[in-house]
């Protein structure tokens, strides 16, 4: 299992082109937990593989998804949860700046499935806000069976469970 402490060692490695960002974390953490500095750092990595991306260097990135495939497959479960969150902000970046289904097709297996549970997400999530900004017609109809990981599913159930209750007490 790969410890925490090897997400961006591991990730420099790959990346060598972070280290300066990496470094300006750290220096700027101002008594900030391990953790909190890992989330700002994921966040800063995913902007810096987005614009790698978006210049064309997809050279330069097939090293890094191997790493984060890496991380995600065999990383102990808060590596697993801080490259989830890693996925979630690239396909959120690349939506907005590249062609995120050819960031898609350059990850690994498992994070390409990562990558497709975040996308059902999204769009279950934007179907339920869309009807409650409407309040018309029935509740859409979602297949939570779709996502395969249990966080975003659990997450999608409590959106659903929500918003359901939330229409109930608008009819009475």
């Amino acid at each position: 299992m790969i410890p925490k402490s090897e997400i961006f060692p591991r990730l420099l490695i790959a990346c060598p082109s972070f280290l300066t960002t990496w470094e300006l974390l750290q220096h700027d953490r101002n008594r900030e937990s391990d953790d909190a500095l890992q989330d700002r750092a994921i966040d800063a990595f995913s902007r810096h593989v987005t614009r790698i991306f978006r210049r064309s260097q997809t050279n330069d990135l097939a090293v890094t998804f191997s790493v984060i495939e890496r991380l995600f497959v065999e990383g102990e479960p808060y590596v697993q949860k801080k490259v989830r969150s890693l996925i979630g902000t690239l396909q959120s970046q690349s939506r907005a700046s590249t062609k995120p289904d050819q960031m898609r097709r350059m990850l690994g297996t498992r994070s390409a499935e990562q990558w497709k549970d975040f996308d059902e997400y999204c769009q279950a999530s934007r179907l339920i806000f869309e009807w409650e900004q409407s309040r018309t017609g029935t509740f859409p109809q979602v297949n939570l069976e779709a996502i395969k990981d249990p966080e975003l599913r659990r997450s999608l159930q409590h959106i659903c469970d929500t918003y359901k209750r939330s229409r109930r007490r608008d009819l009475k």
